[in-house]
């Protein structure tokens, strides 16, 4: 505690900014991207997908399954964990619609996501729209895979 004073950093003790203003409940910012050309609307036009901005919860959520045992180290999957976030992040097409899964023979969200962009420039279009609506996400996998290999 003295070394905080003595270095003149001011120590936090009045809390009233925190009782008095709440984190904003507002709009959730959206984007639209193409990242296929494959997809037409009945206009005859690529469809256009829409992505949400995500919450530093759901952030956090989806990185719940992206660690795997590799003998005594715990590993990160940086891009699973990209691919769940945009996932999560996709309101159109939604990857959990049954009917789309059943169309494609799929079960899960990855597949399909796998199944309606199998060009890597396609999904990395998707990504790209992605980072560009959180920022760039990658800054936060890397810091987290050194602290996995240093721990």
């Amino acid at each position: 505690m003295d070394n905080i004073k003595n270095n003149n950093i001011p120590f936090a003790e009045d809390y009233s900014a925190f009782l008095t203003a709440k984190p904003k409940d507002g709009e959730v910012k959206t984007i639209t991207v193409i990242p296929s050309n494959d997809y037409k609307g009945a206009d005859g036009k690529p469809v256009k997908w829409k992505l949400r901005k995500l919450s530093t919860k759901e952030f956090t959520e989806s990185k719940a399954g992206c660690y795997q045992i590799m003998g005594m180290a715990k590993v990160f999957d940086a891009d699973k964990y990209s691919l769940n976030l945009v996932i999560e992040s996709l309101v159109y097409p939604n990857m959990k619609n049954a009917a789309i899964q059943d169309h494609y023979g799929v079960t899960q969200p990855d597949e399909l996501l796998m199944a309606l962009l199998p060009d890597m420039n396609d999904y990395m279009k998707l990504l790209n729209a992605f980072n560009e609506l959180h920022g760039d996400v990658n800054q936060g996998i890397e810091a987290d895979i050194k602290i996995v290999k240093n721990s």
